[in-house]
C-alpha cells in the first residue's frame, strides 16, 4: 500500500557506487547490480573477492527481509566494468549485463570467448540462484564501443539490448544487418538461442545515434 518502509540500507564501501538495476528472484530475494570503485565493498560468498582495475561491476543478492546478504560478489577482470541491468530466470539464475575494458573478463561457455577490439565489450554473465558459480559468461561485440543496457529472459535464455558503434557486431536473421550511422552508435537486440549460439541478432538505428534501454517479452 506503500504506507510501510519494508526495509532500507545503504550499500557500499568507502568509495562512488552506482546502482545499474534489481530484481526480485523466485524466493522473494531483491538482488542489485551496478558498479562500484571500492576495495571494500561488502562481500558474502563472493565469486570474485577482489576489485579489479579503478571499477568493476557487483552483483548483491539480499535475503527476502533485506536484513542480511545472501550473496555478494565483484564481477571484472583487470580493466574497467559497468553492469547496467539485470533479470532473474524462474528458477533464479541472475543474467547481468554491461560493459567491460577487460580482455580477461571471465567467460564461461561462452558465445564469444575473447574481447572484439575497441574501448568495450559487452558483456553478459548469469550466476547461479547460491552465488556460488559463474554459470555463463561471454564478450559480445565487434571492433569498436559495445554496451549492454538492458536484458531481459525467454525461458533460460537472455534477450540483450545496448548500443555498438562496431561495423561488424554479430549478427543472425537480422531485421537491419548493418551498422546505419558509422562513427555514430546504433541500438541492437540480440536474443540468444542457447550459450553458444544467437536465435536473432540486429542493429536498430537510423542516420544520427541511437540506443536501445530496455526490452520486454510479450511471453510468445
Amino acid at each position: 500500500t506503500g504506507s510501510v518502509l519494508l526495509f532500507s540500507t545503504y550499500l557500499g564501501g568507502d568509495q562512488d557506487e552506482f546502482p545499474g538495476g534489481i530484481a526480485v528472484g523466485p524466493t522473494g530475494n531483491a538482488i542489485v547490480t551496478g558498479v562500484t570503485f571500492s576495495p571494500n565493498f561488502p562481500l558474502q560468498a563472493a565469486l570474485d573477492g577482489s576489485l579489479g582495475g579503478g571499477s568493476d561491476a557487483f552483483v548483491t543478492s539480499f535475503t527476502p527481509a533485506g536484513s542480511a546478504l545472501s550473496y555478494s560478489t565483484f564481477l571484472g577482470g583487470s580493466g574497467d566494468e559497468y553492469a547496467n541491468a539485470i533479470a532473474i530466470t524462474s528458477g533464479g539464475d541472475a543474467f547481468v549485463v554491461g560493459s567491460t575494458r577487460s580482455s580477461g573478463f571471465p567467460t564461461v561457455a561462452a558465445y564469444q570467448a575473447t574481447f572484439g577490439g575497441g574501448a568495450r565489450d559487452a558483456f553478459v554473465s548469469c550466476i547461479n540462484p547460491s552465488g556460488s558459480t559463474l554459470a555463463y559468461s561471454s564478450f559480445l561485440g565487434g571492433g569498436f564501443t559495445d554496451e549492454a543496457l538492458g536484458v531481459a529472459v525467454s525461458g533460460t535464455n537472455p534477450v540483450v539490448v545496448g548500443s555498438t558503434t562496431s561495423n561488424n557486431f554479430p549478427v543472425a536473421a537480422a531485421a537491419q544487418p548493418a551498422l546505419a550511422s558509422p562513427g555514430l552508435s546504433d541500438g541492437f537486440g540480440t536474443r540468444f538461442a542457447s550459450g553458444t549460439s544467437l536465435a536473432t541478432s540486429t542493429y536498430v538505428g537510423g542516420s544520427a545515434a541511437d540506443s536501445v534501454k530496455g526490452v520486454a517479452l510479450d511471453g510468445k
